[in-house]
């Protein structure tokens, strides 16, 4: 739909948590700039059906999540994604539903090196667009029965060490089938490769003091260590959607690669990119039997790229979890002539 057909679109929204700064910029986007109409457009192009979903705008995301998890027993949602941090979650009413929630920060203060008002408002508004097309994506899965809880839990013929990884990567098929669909259709101002050596540094950062402190806290040690990696293949989903493949369908890597990213992600990048590739955009629907074996796909790949980055976690048979660090610098002090690749986990390279 066009900016001007989104005029006729009644939703339900609400604004919450806001302070009075932000609060004034955001009115001005509503009332000159047509901002709801932008963002309210995106999500119809997916969920024609209004009664399905209300828009929320917060100025406090993790307030307005704990508000709407209560009931479930949930708390403490934070929105720091290793490096980066969450602008916008999805979550389902308890009468039926969902509320699409997106901080304000993003829309007030987009991404990007404007500095005239024309160009701020055309960045706010085209992050408002990605962020509602994105989020009514998780929505249209849910629908569709083909979100993650509908496929994480079928872990049969995985190793065991595959086996530990399925729900997050489960969550990352989710996004990158959304971020296929909406890096065509409403491209971001933002990039993942302009973050992805922040990124890297805080993989390498957090399996260092992970293995400094496994031997007095080594739960908190795997703690740490599995949401340093959670975090990095999050980013690979992203970054495999935002790269795509070339014309002959070969995975495209950063066009200038740094040190870290060889130390850590370089020789099993087609492999990581092309696995995300085996997935249909959120718009082509996708059988529970494709889903399960991209996930088994991914989560095989997660197991082999953790312990090759020093990382190697297990279950035993009997559901222990355990965990161990490899005698390595984690990619600490690397330069032009030092990055010697990881690998003293590297007994299972295909």
């Amino acid at each position: 739909m066009s900016a001007k057909d989104s005029a006729q679109i009644q939703i339900a929204y609400s604004v919450e948590h806001i302070e009075e700064g932000p609060k004034f910029v955001l009115t001005q986007l509503i009332e000159h700039h047509n901002l709801l109409g932008a963002v309210a457009s995106e999500i119809y192009a997916l969920l024609p059906d209004t009664s399905v979903w209300a828009l929320v705008i917060t100025g406090d995301l993790p307030k307005s999540v704990d508000a709407r998890t209560a009931h479930r027993g949930l708390s403490g949602y934070t929105t720091g994604r290793g490096a980066g941090h969450a602008g916008a979650i999805t979550l389902p009413r308890e009468e039926g539903g969902f509320d699409i929630v997106l901080g304000v920060d993003l829309l007030v203060d987009p991404p990007g090196d404007d500095l005239d008002i024309e160009g701020i408002v055309a960045s706010s508004l085209a992050t408002g667009r990605h962020l509602g097309r994105h989020e009514a994506g998780h929505v249209l899965l849910s629908l569709r029965g083909e979100d993650s809880r509908t496929f994480r839990d079928d872990v049969n013929g995985l190793p065991l060490d595959a086996v530990g990884w399925t729900d997050v990567v489960a969550a990352d098929v989710d996004d990158f089938r959304i971020e296929r669909h909406t890096r065509e259709v409403t491209p971001p101002r933002f990039s993942h490769v302009a973050g992805l050596e922040d990124a890297l540094h805080h993989l390498a950062a957090e399996l260092r003091e992970s293995k400094r402190m496994s031997a007095s806290d080594p739960v908190g040690a795997m703690k740490r260590s599995d949401i340093a990696i959670v975090g990095s293949i999050r980013v690979f989903a992203y970054l495999a959607a935002e790269l795509g493949l070339d014309d002959d369908g070969i995975p495209v890597a950063p066009s200038e690669p740094s040190d870290i990213w060889d130390f850590y992600v370089a020789d099993m990048w087609s492999r990581w990119s092309a696995a995300f590739h085996s997935l249909q955009p959120v718009d082509a629907p996708m059988g529970h039997h494709e889903l399960v074996a991209a996930n088994h796909s991914l989560c095989r790949l997660a197991a082999q790229w953790s312990a090759r980055a020093g990382y190697r976690r297990d279950v035993t048979a009997g559901g222990v979890h355990t965990a161990e660090w490899a005698g390595m610098q984690y990619g600490d002090g690397l330069g032009a002539n030092d990055a010697t690749a990881p690998g003293c986990f590297d007994d299972n390279p295909d």
